[in-house]
């Protein structure tokens, strides 16, 4: 069965009985909460870097939740940005 969620396209037959799921940039955790609701998620990892939303995220049973971010260079600093008017954010 084809199903959107939070514009990702899945074909759930391709799905073992349960799934691990590594989000990152979780933001609130929207995505991860949706695929819960349709899924069994045997194992949740959230990687959020903006402590904002990282504040918002939900502690569940079957969820890791890491205040950080995941970056394809080796760098010692990292600058972030945060919009107060919005949760979707940056790193440059």
């Amino acid at each position: 069965m084809k199903r959107i969620i939070k514009e990702h396209t899945f074909f759930d037959d391709n799905f073992n009985e349960s799934i691990t799921i590594v989000d990152l940039g979780a933001c609130m955790g929207e995505f991860t909460n949706e695929m819960n609701k349709y899924y069994n998620i045997k194992k949740a990892v959230l990687v959020e870097p903006n402590p904002t939303n990282f504040s918002k995220l939900e502690q569940k049973e079957n969820y890791v939740l890491y205040n950080c971010l995941v970056d394809i260079e080796n760098k010692d600093d990292v600058l972030f940005y945060e919009d107060p008017n919005s949760p979707y954010n940056g790193s440059t």
